[in-house]
């Protein structure tokens, strides 16, 4: 039941991201490809990051538009969230054998990833989060082949899933999602 529940909320926090995110692309490309940019809009297309991004997205759309950004973000993060909090939570269990209280664990898996990027935000200000933020794109997209084809040769194996394995639908689906996304990973990093 839990897990329904999880995927419904992933899916509507990732499908709100992707909108926004779409629209960002859309507006930054529209606006700073234009002819006719006044010097302030110049500037931010110059050197475009999180911070310029919703200030484009607030000239052009108008004021709702920054705030829906936000929401997007701030979902984008919960499903991160959560999702690193169930992983940690069956790596632990299942591969590590450590039982922790549901809060303890939470918390260690949440200082594991928030403690790092807080002492860069800290020290370094916002352009430092921007571009732990790139480097971390950069090395999450170099990384992604080695944790898809694995993981799809391991969902598609009998002997390991047994009765749970890929079907002949989701097999060629999940090969043919994935093969563009390795191929682009690699090519771009």
């Amino acid at each position: 039941e839990a897990c329904r529940f999880y995927m419904i909320e992933s899916a509507f926090a990732l499908t709100v991201a992707f909108l926004i995110n779409i629209s960002i692309i859309s507006v930054s490309g529209a606006v700073c490809s234009a002819d006719n940019l006044n010097p302030e809009d110049r500037m931010n297309c110059n050197d475009l990051d999180l911070n310029k991004a919703s200030f484009l997205l607030k000239n052009v759309l108008g004021n709702w538009s920054s705030k829906v950004f936000a929401i997007a973000l701030l979902a984008s993060g919960q499903s991160s969230t959560i999702t690193g909090t169930y992983a940690g939570q069956y790596v632990m269990q299942g591969f590590l054998d450590l039982r922790m209280t549901p809060w303890l664990r939470n918390l260690l898996t949440r200082s594991l990833a928030i403690v790092p990027s807080l002492i860069v935000s800290l020290i370094g200000g916002s352009s430092a989060a921007g571009k732990l933020i790139i480097i971390a794109s950069m090395i999450l997209s170099f990384e992604l082949p080695f944790a898809l084809v694995p993981l799809l040769k391991f969902t598609s194996s009998k002997t390991k899933m047994g009765p749970h394995t890929n079907s002949r639908f989701v097999l060629p689906c999940s090969h043919g999602r994935s093969a563009p996304s390795s191929w682009s990973s690699t090519s771009t990093s």
